[in-house]
């Protein structure tokens, strides 16, 4: 939910919860407000009809004045009561009374001074009525009142989202924000420059170290083969030598192709951009099945290939080039002796497979970097790593299934 409208919901309930306190404690004014001024009106009707009993010119006007004279005496009172009595359509009425016990001239009266009293029910039915008249218009003209200070007051607010949505740390542009009068919404700026700044310092320095590392690693990588290379051409070395020569040679090889292939992860986390163009998936693929025949043949394992249709695709020769390799070099060391392979295209997908023991791992880990099968020693565990960020750089689906001894993983281009 938007800020705006949990604002305006938020109004909407607490002038709804004061509305209805605020008819409440109206009711209760004005029937109190009511009631003083007929007990007072009471009151001084009274005191009239005890003059006029004084001068003997009473007055009896039923149902509203009763003079009724007590054959005994009785003390001197005077108690304000409801009372209903029918009225001349014989109908119930509700009547506030005073009745007042007093001494005139010797003799006792009870005077009797009534007074129609408004019925709770009409009370309640106009006071609901003026409620459901007044309330939506006033809801309403809160209600846009409200929207539209709000968004006025938001707008450098949203205004400044769009611009923290559209900066990239890569591109190294300045971000300024729009100014407000609300310190709130000021304090929050200040606070999101100063993480930028510290971010695109921070970035840079990983960037630069990174690189820095890489460049440095090349040279003694290389250095290193070459004297691997001249030590080899000796001709007196022993075959203890040249195990450890070998040995030493598939490290190194090894320390190579991780080097590349972080600095290959870091590209595409960073989204830098890579060159663009249709990309021949069928050339692609008749190399790299081609490459591993020996392999496969080796190990007994038939490669099935169904490519009546082949992806059209736009996006770097090179990264797809890699996502294929890993993949069918993954489909390749993790399969079993005299196992299958079989490689499924359509206009928008790949799918490879391979027979395989069961997973012992957590398969919603095999994406993640440095994560590799026991059986292979040898493995950078980095080559699905790679499938999925490329994956993710272009925005591809990629997913991982086992079924029947069958591993399969399958891309979606689109």
């Amino acid at each position: 939910m938007k800020l705006i409208n949990k604002i305006s919901v938020k109004f909407f309930i607490v002038t709804l919860l004061l509305f209805i306190v605020f008819g409440i404690v109206t009711l209760y004014v004005i029937k109190t407000e009511i009631q003083a001024e007929i007990d007072e009106e009471l009151q001084s009707t009274t005191e009239e009809v005890i003059k006029r009993i004084e001068i003997e010119k009473p007055v009896d006007f039923k149902p509203f004045i009763e003079i009724n004279q007590l054959e005994k005496s009785a003390e001197e009172t005077s108690q304000f009561n409801n009372s209903i009595l029918p009225d001349e359509d014989n109908e119930s009425e509700i009547y506030r009374e005073l009745i007042t016990h007093k001494k005139i001239k010797g003799e006792y009266y009870e005077i009797i001074v009534r007074s129609s009293s408004p019925e709770e029910d009409d009370l309640y039915s106009s006071l609901v009525k003026v409620f459901l008249i007044v309330t939506p218009l006033l809801f309403i003209s809160l209600y846009f009142v409200n929207r539209s200070t709000a968004k006025q007051e938001l707008k450098p607010f949203y205004e400044n989202l769009d611009k923290l949505k559209n900066f990239s740390l890569k591109k190294n542009t300045d971000i300024e924000f729009e100014k407000t009068n609300v310190a709130e919404f000021n304090d929050l700026n200040n606070a999101v420059t100063g993480l930028i700044l510290r971010a695109v310092t921070e970035y840079k320095l990983i960037i630069e170290s990174s690189e820095n590392l890489s460049h440095e690693l090349q040279t003694p990588i290389a250095v290193i083969k070459s004297k691997l290379e001249l030590l080899r051409q000796k001709e007196d070395l022993d075959s203890d030598t040249v195990m450890l020569l070998n040995v030493m040679e598939n490290n190194i090889n090894r320390l190579s192709k991780l080097n590349k292939s972080l600095i290959l992860l870091m590209r595409l986390e960073n989204k830098e951009e890579f060159e663009s163009g249709p990309v021949n998936v069928r050339e692609i693929l008749e190399k790299h099945t081609g490459f591993w025949e020996d392999f496969l043949s080796g190990k007994g394992i038939k490669l099935k290939v169904d490519t009546n249709l082949y992806p059209e695709i736009n996006a770097n020769d090179t990264l797809i080039d890699i996502l294929i390799s890993n993949l069918l070099s993954n489909a390749c060391k993790h399969n079993i002796e005299n196992g299958d392979i079989n490689i499924i295209t359509g206009s928008n997908f790949i799918e490879i497979s391979n027979t395989g023991l069961k997973p012992s791992t957590d398969t919603g880990k095999f994406f993640e970097r440095f994560t590799k099968s026991d059986s292979l020693k040898d493995s950078l565990g980095l080559g699905l790593s790679i499938v999925n960020q490329i994956c993710n750089f272009y925005g591809y689906e990629i997913k991982y299934s086992f079924e029947n001894n069958y591993h399969s993983i399958r891309v979606n281009f689109c």
